[in-house]
């Protein structure tokens, strides 16, 4: 599919139906109905007033005026995308979002490599996933790393990485050593982030499915800082559920154990996204492959 252009739809709707030469394959590249097309097409017809294709038996071809209007709606969407260039290059500094875990725990070592590299700035926020897409979705974010249950229907987005979620507790956790159900984790104090944040909602879905809430846990303590969070399980009984990078540290220095339970771990994807109609879709994109290395 071309990439998509802030021209008006039905002239986007007709260039690609030109481009293809199917008003079905215009449809399905477009994601909109064939009626939409035939509707679009006839619309141009009409404003125009003349007819811009005509078929011959099953085989679709422009009329003069059609071609004409070809010519034009490609010059115009040619200096559409050329204007769009020009006015990402007048600011190079990125506006990127990212989640707590994503940003304490996996950013460093992919951004690292490329903070003294010319040609691009970066502004970065962070914040819980709820947070960050709503940014996004005003314009107050370009990008942002996100994790959770992501829909995403107003957004495209790459899989950064993938990543293990699984129960975590203290070293002297009477569950440590042996493998539990997830019955057995309820007596215990749960610890987990505010509403909002990724990994809350990964918890509550899996516990959802399995016909559960947070309330069966003893007690239950939000927090918005992972480091509070590791602290409170090394010092007492409480239970928590992280990525692994996140408390890796504190895993193989024998402070926290990950409890082998029923179910777990979960793998997850950590993603990058952006607005669709966002104008600075080239810049996030290629900001993406260097991190990702795929430059």
């Amino acid at each position: 599919m071309e990439e998509t252009t802030m021209l008006d739809s039905k002239l986007e709707t007709f260039l690609t139906v030109a481009r293809l030469g199917s008003y079905t394959l215009a449809a399905n590249e477009l994601h909109i109905t064939q009626p939409a097309v035939t509707q679009h097409v006839r619309k141009l017809e009409e404003y125009y007033g003349c007819r811009l294709i005509d078929f011959t038996g099953h085989q679709l071809r422009l009329t003069a005026a059609g071609e004409l209007l070809l010519r034009y709606g490609t010059l115009q969407q040619a200096n559409e995308r050329a204007m769009l260039e020009q006015m990402e290059g007048v600011s190079r500094t990125l506006r990127v979002g990212a989640t707590l875990s994503i940003a304490d725990y996996y950013l460093p070592a992919l951004l690292g490599p490329h903070l003294g590299e010319r040609g691009w700035g970066l502004s970065l926020q962070v914040g819980n996933t709820e947070e960050m897409l709503d940014k996004c979705a005003r314009g107050e974010l370009d990008c942002a790393f996100i994790e959770g249950m992501f829909g995403g229907e107003d957004f495209c987005r790459h899989v950064l990485l993938t990543e293990d979620f699984l129960p975590v507790a203290g070293a002297g956790h009477p569950l440590v050593g042996r493998t539990c159900t997830l019955e057995e984790l309820f007596p215990y104090p749960l610890v987990l982030r505010e509403k909002g944040s990724g990994t809350r909602a990964i918890l509550e879905t899996h516990l959802f499915q399995q016909g559960r809430t947070a309330q069966a846990f003893a007690r239950v303590m939000e927090c918005g800082s992972f480091q509070m969070i590791k602290e409170i399980l090394k010092r007492t009984q409480a239970v928590s559920f992280l990525y692994r990078g996140v408390a890796q540290k504190e895993a193989e220095a024998g402070e926290l154990v990950w409890l082998e339970a029923e179910g777990f771990p979960i793998r997850r994807p950590l993603y990058f996204a952006y607005p669709k109609n966002s104008m600075t879709r080239r810049s996030c994109e290629a900001f993406f492959r260097r991190v990702a290395g795929e430059n």
